[in-house]
Parts: C-alpha cells; structure tokens; sequence
C-alpha cells in the first residue's frame, strides 16, 4: 500500500532577486510504500531537477485520503467533513485531508465542487490551509 510522504530537500543557489548565493528549502510531496523507497524516489527527483549539491533534510509521512492535481500553481489542505448514517440510523461525522492544487484562494470551491460531484453523501469544506509544498512526485 502507498503513503504519502513530504520531503524537505534543500540545495544552495543564485537568488533572482540579489544575485546572490542563497540556501533554498523546498517540501514536495511522493507517494512511496516506505521510508527508503521514498528516499530513494527524492534522490532521482533531486538529481534529475537540481544541477547543484542537494541534501535531504527531513521526510514525514503525512496522511491524503485524495489528491486533487489540475495544474495551479499552489497547493492547499482541506479537510471535508461528510455525514455518513450508520446502521442504527444515527448520523455520523466523518473526516478526510485531501490536497487540492489552485492558482488562487479563491478558486478552492469550484474545483472541489467539481472533484466532488459524483458523491452522494453530503460533505463541508471545513478548513483550508495553504501548504508550502512545492510538487507533487507521484510518478517517481
């Protein structure tokens, strides 16, 4: 089974702005069965985007139930609460982390309104947090 893992990499390069010579850390995300797959993954990720010395600094699992990828610029966690009826008729909260890509804050509803059409269950946005993740690696 695959989890889901951020990986700080960081590396030391020119900085647009000065010209200068800065140390940069960037989170991205891979989907891996463990921590020496993952790490490995990061290392051909790193290799392959990064022409300096890099480093890996921390990997952390974390936990998506979905990931919503359509090509924004940024990333951001929401948790959905659904509300699920059990057996004996009594209606229960449910919780699930999905990482949604957008350009903007403001699109967030529109693309999980779209990503969840096809659930019949009534769901909620009930929060939304801008992650600093820079990627998704899923196909490392």
């Amino acid at each position: 089974m695959h989890k889901h893992f951020e990986v700080l990499i960081s590396y030391n390069g020119i900085c647009p702005e000065t010209g200068k010579e800065k140390k940069f850390k960037e989170l991205y995300l891979f989907e891996a069965v463990s921590f020496t797959d993952c790490e490995a993954q990061a290392i051909e990720f790193a290799e392959k985007s990064l022409s300096q010395e890099f480093f890996i600094e921390n990997i952390n699992p974390v936990k998506y139930d979905e990931i919503h990828l359509n090509g924004g610029d940024y990333f951001y966690k929401c948790k959905i609460m659904s509300l699920i009826e059990d057996d004996s008729g009594k209606t229960k909260k449910s919780y699930s982390n999905h990482l949604l890509q957008a350009d903007k804050f403001d699109q967030i509803d529109e693309i999980l309104e779209i990503f969840m059409q096809g659930v019949i269950i009534p769901w909620v946005n009930k929060s939304v947090i801008e992650s600093k993740i820079v990627d998704v690696c899923i196909d490392y």
